[in-house]
């Protein structure tokens, strides 16, 4: 025979089920509504939800911050007056980018936090094939965007599965 598992807390059934789930009182033989409600109810209790909407707040926050520091990036390099046009047109579009995976970060967190993690790493290897001294020059910098970015990867990815683990539908943001 092979062993079942309770949906909802995912308990190890040794025999058919009859009534309710001994750990988390899952009604097996329940409407699909009390079913439904019964895992909603669990995974709030339980705290294994993610509050989808304010990680992915988050990421739209850190990714305009990471915007915020190219600009800056570009303006120090402005008043030096030690950037080409090539360089301020590659930022521009930096930015631009940013900006817009920002904005559009609800419709697929993932891909929208991958592209900039993905901008950001060509950016740095274009950096060294061209400028090998430049690669420890601002670090820091570097780092807290790797970061960020990556948390965001991360964070998305870690809901993104979430959410089809425990959902027959994409919740809507």
């Amino acid at each position: 025979m092979e062993t079942s598992y309770c949906p909802s807390c995912k308990l190890a059934l040794e025999e058919e089920p009859t009534g309710n789930c001994i750990r988390c009182n899952y009604p097996f033989h329940g409407t699909e509504a009390e079913k439904s409600k019964h895992i909603g109810e669990f995974i709030s209790q339980k705290g294994i939800g993610l509050d989808l909407e304010a990680i992915v707040k988050r990421c739209q926050r850190y990714l305009f911050i990471v915007t915020a520091i190219q600009l800056v990036v570009s303006f120090i390099g402005i008043m030096n007056n030690s950037v080409s046009f090539i360089f301020l047109l590659l930022n521009g579009f930096v930015v631009c980018s940013f900006f817009l995976c920002a904005l559009f970060l609800k419709k697929n967190p993932v891909v929208f936090s991958i592209i900039p993690m993905a901008i950001v790493i060509m950016i740095f290897i274009v950096d060294y094939l061209f400028a090998p001294e430049l690669l420890l020059s601002g670090i820091k910098t570097k780092l807290i965007i790797l970061a960020l970015l990556g948390y965001c990867v991360y964070i998305a990815t870690k809901a993104e599965g979430f959410n089809k683990k425990f959902s027959n539908n994409d919740i809507d943001l």
